[in-house]
C-alpha cells in the first residue's frame, strides 16, 4: 500500500538526515582541529562528504585497486605531497 511505502521512505530520509547531521559534527570536529584536505575511496565517501560540502582532495575509486596498481598509488603521493606541512 502506498501509506507503508511513504512510511518507509519517511524512516529512510530521517536516517539519512541523521547520518548527514553525524557526519557534519565529525567533519566540524576534523576542521576545527586544523585538518582541511580529505582523502576518499569509494564514490560513495565522495558523495557524502560532498553533500556537506567537503571536497576530496584525492579521490580513487577503489582503495583496494589503488593499492596494485603502481600509477595510482604515485598519483596518491603525489597528492600528499602537494598538502602543504603546517
Amino acid at each position: 500500500p502506498r501509506s507503508t511505502h511513504c512510511i518507509r521512505r519517511q524512516r529512510q530520509m530521517c536516517i539519512r538526515d541523521r547520518a548527514l547531521q553525524a557526519l557534519n559534527a565529525q567533519w566540524r570536529f576534523f576542521a576545527d582541529q586544523g585538518v582541511s584536505y580529505v582523502l576518499t575511496f569509494g564514490d560513495d565517501s565522495r558523495r557524502w562528504l560532498a553533500r556537506i560540502g567537503v571536497q576530496s582532495h584525492y579521490h580513487h575509486p577503489q582503495f583496494i585497486d589503488m593499492l596494485s596498481n603502481a600509477s595510482d598509488k604515485r598519483q596518491l603521493w603525489q597528492a600528499l605531497r602537494t598538502i602543504p606541512a603546517h
